[in-house]
């Protein structure tokens, strides 16, 4: 197995990734956001959020859950900011120390996913044999369920890191 170099070894003008992966580790705008209060404010809302995004979507109104899960994957986008990428780099391209700290979240982000995972296809087991239990499942039932699991399995790793990090 061949490891990459280290970043500072890439030139970034020729690897999109290296690029950025620099722009995310020296990027100082959302240095406001890092303090841990604030990034555990963001994950609260955040987690707050994806819930939301699942009524807006059984509300049958035909713009509303595209424009939330617009919301959603901003949030999404502002998480990875804030955690400067640690929860979604490719391994070359963080230092050993971040290395250990995504590796330990991944581990509780894939119990939860699982979990969700569960719940999921015991919903959809569910739906599947909803004439026994006298309940129509509709197209907005799926995809509230659809969006609320793409969203969570997305946003768990960072909101991991943002939430337990000390330091990032």
């Amino acid at each position: 197995m061949t490891r990459n170099p280290p970043i500072h070894d890439r030139p970034a003008m020729v690897d999109p990734v290296a690029r950025h992966a620099q722009t995310l580790l020296r990027d100082t705008r959302f240095d406001w956001l890092r303090p841990l209060v604030r990034r555990r404010v963001l994950v609260a809302a955040t987690a707050a959020w994806i819930p939301i995004v699942g009524i807006i979507c059984l509300m049958d109104i035909p713009v509303l859950p595209a424009l939330a899960q617009l919301v959603g994957w901003g949030a999404w986008w502002v998480l990875q900011r804030v955690v400067r990428g640690m929860a979604d780099l490719p391994e070359g391209y963080v230092d050993e120390r971040m290395l250990a700290v995504r590796n330990a979240h991944y581990r509780t982000a894939y119990v939860l996913l699982m979990g969700l995972v569960t719940a999921t296809t015991l919903a959809l087991y569910i739906a599947v044999d909803s004439r026994n239990i006298q309940w129509q499942p509709q197209p907005r039932h799926m995809l509230a369920l659809f969006s609320m699991v793409m969203l969570t399995g997305l946003m768990v790793p960072s909101m991991l890191v943002a939430w337990n990090e000390p330091e990032v």
